[in-house]
């Protein structure tokens, strides 16, 4: 090829030269090699000539351009345009606290909006049929005024019953604490007995322990006594006798004496001794008369003595004698005192306790005639609170079911939940049904930004990738007339899912696709786009050589043949 190209190069300098010089020199040619002679020699005709040159210089131009010049190759995918972050769906949400009103479907009785219209958070979006909730309501109002009148007949029995019942109360209050005051008197009365009793038992115990210790005291002073006495007539014996030996043995020294002094004055007489030692014994027999008249007159004293300790004895025995029988009387005295007062007390003690026992057995029984009339009453009170409580909540249950009711009729009254566009609205008019749990209305929220979804088959998603450049062209808008709306590729879903279609069901993308801009360009003014315009996107998938596309066939021939 290089080399047939060098060729048509030569050739078309040679043709130049001789145009340019119409008188130059054929036989120039003699220069030339023995191959391009031989080529020029076989050139073919002239139109075969043109059809070469043409053939040279697309090859030479149309080549070059078709390897290098590029062609971009979209992908289409149809959407509309919604708010990001979705829209808000609002569902038919009934609830029904009757059996009998219970259904799955509600029919629409007035409608206020058509898709695009602007709405507010809380407007009015349509009402449904609610004309037996309301029957019902009526029905449940009528039956709690009755159950409101009868609670209030039971109420005006129930404060009639208390106060009988504190009246009861008051009654058996005041004879509890008349018979409690009674019955307080004779245990003090018993009390007073029984420490009077105690008192006096005590009292006379103590005189008895005194009477029983003054003749323990008296019995012991006469023992001593009598042990004193009896020693001092013991000591009086003997000194009695003692006096008596004493005057025995003057006696026996006197006679002695008396026979010295006669046998000294026969001595004296005979002359033997001298006349003063006969005096000599007569002094000693005189002293010795009167030791011995001494110890007579001790022995007389003694005597008396012994006497009078004797007599003393005699006495002081008597008088202990007569004072400890006296005690003796004074504590049987005591002892029968003690047992008559004992006696006295015990029965007094008994009668109190009896009495004491009877008021205790009649506060028992008043206590329990009351409380039996109390307990009557509180029988009657519990049975009222039981009527009343099962009323109440009868009445309860049936303000919740009215409650309820109204609540569903609320809810009967269709509200926008959020402020917005109204973007899709299944419902066509008054009288559609709609299904418990469908959709009502669909909303586009106010200040939502608004992105393209849109569905591409795989047949033409290529190497999608996020951030890819988008071109958009509105149905409402013609493009011819509007131009088309850049975007950017923000999104592509992770899997594939299945579409039906009129040629089956076919494998698409879910797309989402961010605006430049959210109006469309119409002279000097920009419409603003809104939730719900359809469009068709333009993604450039790929960009391709120009030639590869003369070379498709050539490779679909190599791989198996063309396809028509």
């Amino acid at each position: 090829m290089t080399q047939f190209n060098e060729i048509n190069q030569a050739d078309l300098n040679g043709r130049k030269s001789d145009q340019n010089l119409p008188g130059s020199n054929l036989n120039s040619s003699a220069d030339w090699s023995f191959a391009t002679k031989e080529l020029l020699d076989a050139l073919p005709q002239r139109w075969t000539r043109g059809l070469l040159y043409f053939l040279i210089v697309f090859v030479a131009i149309a080549l070059p351009w078709g390897m290098l010049s590029r062609v971009d190759e979209t992908g289409s995918a149809r959407g509309r345009l919604e708010p990001q972050g979705g829209t808000i769906k609002q569902k038919l949400n009934l609830t029904y606290t009757s059996a009998a009103l219970n259904s799955q479907t509600a029919k629409v009785e007035m409608l206020n909006i058509e898709e695009g219209d602007m709405v507010k958070a809380g407007d009015i979006l349509m009402e449904l049929d609610s004309l037996p909730i309301r029957e019902r309501i009526t029905q449940l109002q009528i039956q709690l005024q009755s159950q409101n009148n009868r609670l209030n007949a039971l109420k005006q029995q129930k404060n009639q019953l208390e106060t009988e019942l504190r009246t009861q109360e008051r009654q058996n209050q005041s004879q509890q604490l008349e018979k409690l005051s009674q019955v307080e008197q004779a245990r003090q009365t018993f009390q007073s007995l029984k420490t009077t009793y105690n008192l006096q038992e005590q009292e006379k115990l103590t005189q008895i322990a005194q009477a029983e210790q003054n003749l323990a005291a008296l019995r012991r002073t006469l023992n001593l006594q009598r042990e004193e006495k009896l020693t001092q007539v013991a000591q009086a014996k003997q000194q009695l006798e003692d006096s008596n030996t004493a005057y025995n043995l003057a006696e026996l020294r006197l006679q002695k004496a008396l026979r010295e002094v006669e046998r000294y004055q026969n001595l004296f007489h005979n002359g033997v001794i001298a006349e003063v030692r006969v005096v000599e014994q007569e002094n000693i027999a005189d002293e010795r008369q009167s030791i011995w008249k001494q110890s007579q007159a001790d022995i007389e004293q003694a005597r008396l003595r012994l006497e009078e300790q004797k007599s003393s004895y005699e006495r002081i025995v008597n008088q202990g004698k007569a004072d400890i029988e006296q005690a003796e009387l004074r504590l049987i005295e005591q002892k029968r005192i003690y047992q008559r007062i004992v006696n006295q007390g015990e029965a007094d003690i008994e009668q109190a306790k009896l009495r004491l026992a009877e008021q205790e057995n009649s506060v028992q029984t008043l206590t329990h005639a009351g409380e039996i009339a109390l307990s009557k009453i509180q029988e009657q009170l519990k049975s009222l609170d039981s009527q009343i409580s099962s009323l109440k909540s009868e009445v309860t249950q049936t303000k919740k079911e009215i409650d309820s009711l109204k609540f569903e009729l609320e809810k009967r009254i269709v509200r926008a939940q959020e402020g917005g566009t109204i973007f899709s609205l299944p419902i066509t008019g008054v009288g559609d049904v709609v299904q418990q749990g469908g959709m009502i209305v669909e909303i586009a929220p106010q200040k939502a930004d608004i992105l393209l979804k849109a569905e591409m088959a795989t047949t033409q998603s290529g190497s999608l990738q996020k951030g890819m450049a988008v071109k958009m062209k509105f149905d409402a808008y013609p493009f011819q007339d509007y131009g088309v709306v850049d975007g950017s590729l923000i999104k592509i879903s992770p899997t594939t899912k299945m579409q039906e279609t009129s040629q089956g069901r076919v494998a698409i993308y879910e797309l989402e696709i961010e605006l430049n801009k959210t109006c469309i360009p119409s002279g000097n003014d920009c419409i603003p786009l809104r939730p719900g315009d359809t469009a068709t996107a333009e993604v450039v998938v790929r960009q391709r050589r120009v030639i590869d596309f003369i070379l498709d066939p050539f490779k679909k021939l190599q791989k198996g043949g063309l396809e028509f």
